[in-house]
């Protein structure tokens, strides 16, 4: 499933995160699912993340990552995923600052996968 939330104002989208909900392992990792008392774990994986340079630290994307954070438990999602490339210092200070994980990955280009278990947030 997709999802797609928009930032608005004065009727411009100022704003936008792109989130889907699946499986852990088998999606875009390869591996088979990942289970926890014989139930598959499912993750909300943003996959598209971004503020308008001159509407940024204004609240704008830390409200839509709350969102999507709240959303994904609510759909009982174990936790909400995302990868950001180095190029992004802004995205990354944002989700270190709300208490997400992080660790570095290779890839084509150097990046950094970020994690938060929604066990940490309330419903």
């Amino acid at each position: 499933m997709r999802y797609f939330l928009a930032a608005k104002r004065d009727g411009d989208i100022v704003g936008f995160l792109m989130f889907v909900v699946w499986d852990i392992g088998p999606n875009d990792r390869d591996h088979p699912p990942v289970q926890m008392d014989g139930n598959t774990l499912r993750e909300a994986k943003i996959i598209a993340f971004g503020v308008k340079e001159a509407c940024r630290r204004q609240g704008i994307g830390r409200a839509l990552q709350e969102y999507t954070l709240e959303r994904a438990k609510a759909l009982d999602c174990y936790q909400v995923r995302s990868v950001s490339d180095m190029d992004h210092p802004e995205n990354h200070q944002l989700k270190l600052s709300m208490g997400f994980a992080v660790e570095p990955m290779e890839r084509a280009e150097p990046s950094l996968a970020f994690i938060m278990p929604l066990s940490q947030i309330e419903k």
